[in-house]
């Protein structure tokens, strides 16, 4: 009985240790690009946490802009946001071109935002008013 007990108790050990590294319940990792996120620009990741940029720093926006499909690679397909913005400007998000439909994602100078569920549907971007947020 006792080398039956010892036995299951080197299999907990061991199997405990295989759950443990094979990562099965590990928070996504973050990662850190977004520090080349450029001073002044908005930057946008496909992957939560600054993850699947499809260039080093985000897709970097230093102005506003009507349209993300045309060359940004990102549309409707955006998971994280940072707000590197040198001008103290709120940067807003927009669901739709030319700044339509709902604010997806307003953030303020400085925040990240590393995941939000109810996203990857921006398509447009503009720096709204500087006291009052989006």
């Amino acid at each position: 009985m006792r080398g039956i007990r010892k036995t299951l108790g080197r299999v907990a050990v061991v199997a405990g240790v295989i759950v443990a590294t094979s990562g099965a319940f590990a928070p996504a990792m973050a990662s850190d690009d977004y520090v080349n996120c450029r001073s002044g620009n908005l930057c946008a990741w496909v992957g939560p946490y600054y993850t699947q940029a499809p260039v080093s720093g985000g897709s970097q926006f230093s102005q506003e802009n009507a349209r993300w499909d045309s060359g940004w690679m990102i549309t409707n397909a955006d998971s994280s946001w940072y707000n590197n913005s040198a001008q103290n400007r709120f940067a807003a998000v927009y669901e739709y071109p030319n700044f339509g439909g709902r604010v997806e994602v307003c953030l303020r100078p400085g925040q990240r935002i590393g995941y939000q569920a109810l996203d990857n549907l921006g398509t447009s971007n503009r720096w709204p008013y500087t006291a009052g947020g989006c």
